[in-house]
């Protein structure tokens, strides 16, 4: 029986269209392409984070009420490889959601893709999804 549950991971097909739009003629402004490439580095974050929140819940290691720091203080005691890759990501989204500054380039945005597609292909590996 299919679950109609929103799937985490469709958040990473978001993540690849916005980064394909941000290079086409629909993208027409720098700012326009700085919202993909912001939103690119979120989307992929929360792809993983999400997973990982369902997952941990499903189990009972963490409550319905447990914080975002509680998830990550339990991967970076648990998962210590895992947590690593995750605060990457983390301080990529952390940029691109917080800092007006900083450039979220091309690149960046790109790097959190592959970052985001290899965490949640580790994740399924490893029996970590819901």
């Amino acid at each position: 029986m299919m679950s109609n549950h929103f799937r985490w991971e469709e958040l990473l097909n978001t993540a690849k269209f916005l980064l394909k739009v941000s290079n086409s003629p629909l993208s027409t402004s720098l700012g326009n392409r700085q919202a993909c490439y912001r939103t690119v580095c979120n989307r992929c974050y929360y792809a993983v984070f999400k997973n990982l929140e369902d997952y941990f819940r499903k189990v009972g290691v963490l409550s319905e009420n447990s914080s975002h720091k509680e998830l990550l203080t339990y991967v970076k005691g648990h998962y210590p490889k895992l947590f690593t890759k995750l605060k990457r990501l983390q301080t990529l989204r952390i940029a691109a959601d917080y800092d007006r500054k900083v450039q979220i380039t091309e690149k960046k945005a790109s790097k959190a893709l592959k970052l985001g597609e290899a965490l949640l292909s580790e994740l399924k590996k490893s029996n970590l999804t819901p």
